[in-house]
């Protein structure tokens, strides 16, 4: 039975981060997908954008990790050629009864240390966005853009440099736990597979809850609960109306960010 030391399901933007940082210590890594090629889940279907870190609340892991992480993408952007846009996002209220929204968001950012956020008076952002009609705006002069195929090829590349592998094709059945082992089961495209290694990463994106419950042993009260949520993109041709991403405010009931424009 072939032994790998490290196996990451999972071939997204975050299984390929994992298993790049993972390939660092010298030891070999392999990461795993069911489709052929990587990044072809949830990786492939967003809105490619760099959050600020201005919606969570402070102290959150995600709040911390947003902020820090918007920092380091832009300067692995710049160290290694992935094509981004520091483009900058309104926030903006369409009527008064939305202005108290915006003062809160710019205290929660605040709060996260995300102190760039400034108010746009209608004028400013007629001047600035001529096809935006509000009352007022929040300019983040941090959001931004990213290409999620070109982040997710360097991390491939930087994968691969560091002696790992990434390989399509592959669906996991069932895990066993022996030892100090895991024994991965896996369906390559008809043909029955099975290896061992000593460290296993479930990021399978939407997946994940099914790897997690094919793990032999694994309490499933450990396993968080699945939750769908549907996003629907339209593209529309011509000339972009906007020059920044324009966000509504959000929703009270914390459901999604609304209905937003952003920039291919």
């Amino acid at each position: 039975m072939d032994f790998l030391h490290t196996c990451v399901v999972g071939g997204g933007v975050v299984g390929l981060a994992i298993a790049r940082d993972l390939s660092k210590f010298g030891t070999d890594v392999v990461a795993l997908d069911r489709e052929l090629k990587y990044g072809q889940g949830v990786s492939s279907r967003n809105s490619e954008v760099i959050h600020a870190g201005i919606y969570y609340p402070n102290d959150s892991l995600k709040a911390m990790l947003c902020v820090r992480g918007k920092n380091l993408l832009y300067e692995y952007c710049e160290t290694h050629g992935v094509d981004y846009k520091r483009c900058g996002k309104l926030i903006v209220a369409t009527e008064s009864a939305e202005e108290d929204e915006l003062a809160g968001i710019i205290d929660k950012a605040n709060a996260n240390g995300v102190n760039d956020l400034e108010f746009w008076s209608p004028d400013k952002i007629s001047h600035e966005e001529p096809n935006v009609r509000a009352t007022l705006a929040l300019h983040s002069p941090s959001t931004g853009v990213i290409s999620s195929h070109d982040l997710m090829t360097a991390y491939l590349a930087d994968l691969e440099s560091n002696g790992g592998m990434f390989i399509g094709g592959i669906n996991v059945v069932a895990i066993d736990v022996q030892g100090d082992r895991y024994v991965v089961h896996c369906d390559m495209q008809g043909d029955s597979y099975t290896f061992e290694c000593a460290v296993l990463v479930n990021s399978a994106g939407l997946g994940a809850q099914q790897v997690a419950h094919s793990i032999d042993g694994l309490d499933d009260q450990t396993i968080p609960a699945l939750y769908y949520c549907k996003g629907n993109y339209f593209t529309l041709s011509g000339k972009p109306p906007f020059s920044r991403l324009i966000y509504p405010v959000p929703e009270k009931s914390g459901a999604g960010l609304g209905v937003h424009a952003t920039i291919d």
